[in-house]
């Protein structure tokens, strides 16, 4: 049996700090609103309502670690201080997770199917991304099990994935973001440029008077939206220009290049950056390119924890429902479709 020790990465996901293993401890299993276990396969183990999670040993004590098993078994169990479960069993939670109950008005739509699921925004969530890149890990190392120790809380520092798959699009996106994003911005702020010294009344030559109020500008420009990452460095460096003290100031594009190399050695990636930058790759994200790696090159400073805008489905018949939208959701059900073929049958559809 091929077993290998990964790290229990620390991240973010909202305002919020998780680990790893966390995702697979407590994310990971359905519940009822009675806070049941939905799995049958969970009786072995102690049930949520007791308030203990069930990787909580009979002497009150969480497990030692954690060991994610491939097998085509649905098997979940506490052996000495070690949690256990297989991939099968993972595989079957998030597949049967839809949208939960949907008890508010805004929430229902004839395209969504009601569950009993009472926490399906856990295993729905975009931190489930860090799950999939340790499956997809077991995949292409052919590793029949990796462990992590519970509750370790080491971090790699800037987050990389475990997985060739999700590595690469990062890698390969985050090299485009770094070359593309000046040009990109430059054209814009020239604009910004232009506008202000026509609003100021300066003549030809002269410059932006930068001590006046940032909330007196107008920041609304044809074709992008003011909470575009684009306008959000303008801002930034509009701040900068009016409060700094620096002499001289340092021009626009040298402003951004140094923003995103503290960005790019300071990376602390949210869950939700991560996500929308994997789910982009293969179309679920509806945002232009401009937009896109402007968020990502500087993602320390804007653009860290946009929730990007998913693509839009189909249409609702009724004014009080929403559109159908996907999220992330949908993305974790497509790749975890591909990893259970790709485990059962050694090929995947892309």
């Amino acid at each position: 049996m091929r077993k290998e020790i990964i790290k229990d990465i620390k991240f973010k996901h909202s305002y919020n700090t998780y680990t790893l293993s966390r995702l697979f401890t407590q994310h990971i299993l359905r519940k009822s609103s009675l806070h049941h276990y939905l799995n049958p396969a969970t009786s072995k183990v102690p049930d949520p309502h007791t308030r203990h999670e069930w990787t909580t040993q009979p002497n009150g004590k969480s497990s030692h670690s954690l060991i994610v098993i491939n097998d085509s078994r649905q098997e979940i169990a506490q052996v000495g201080e070690r949690a256990l479960l297989t991939t099968s069993l993972i595989f079957d939670e998030l597949l049967n997770c839809n949208r939960g109950g949907q008890n508010y008005e805004y929430e229902r739509n004839k395209f969504f199917i009601q569950d009993a699921t009472n926490n399906a925004k856990d295993l729905g969530s975009p931190s489930h991304i860090l799950t999939l890149d340790v499956l997809w890990y077991m995949v292409e190392n052919n590793l029949d099990a990796v462990e992590m120790v519970i509750g370790s809380e080491e971090s790699r520092g800037e987050i990389e994935f475990l997985s060739k798959r999700y590595g690469d699009i990062l890698g390969n996106d985050m090299k485009k973001a770094q070359k593309v994003t000046p040009a990109i911005l430059k054209p814009l702020y020239q604009k910004m440029v232009e506008r202000f010294k026509e609003e100021d009344g300066i003549p030809k030559g002269g410059s932006v008077k930068w001590d006046t109020s940032f909330y007196r500008r107008d920041w609304n420009f044809e074709g992008v939206s003011e909470q575009s990452p684009q306008i959000e460095i303008l801002k930034e460096y509009y701040r900068y220009r009016h409060d700094t003290e620096d002499k001289p100031a340092k021009q626009f594009v040298s402003y951004v290049k140094g923003r995103m190399e503290e960005a790019k050695a300071g990376q602390l990636f949210f869950a939700s950056t991560l996500m929308s930058m994997i789910a982009h790759h293969f179309g679920y994200i509806d945002i232009n390119d401009a937009d896109y790696f402007t968020g990502i090159a500087l993602t320390q400073t804007v653009g860290s924890n946009h929730s990007h805008p998913w693509r839009k489905v189909a249409d609702s018949a009724f004014k009080r429902n929403s559109d159908w939208h996907l999220d992330s959701g949908n993305f974790i059900k497509s790749e975890v479709l591909k990893l259970r073929r790709q485990m059962e049958e050694g090929t995947f559809d892309e």
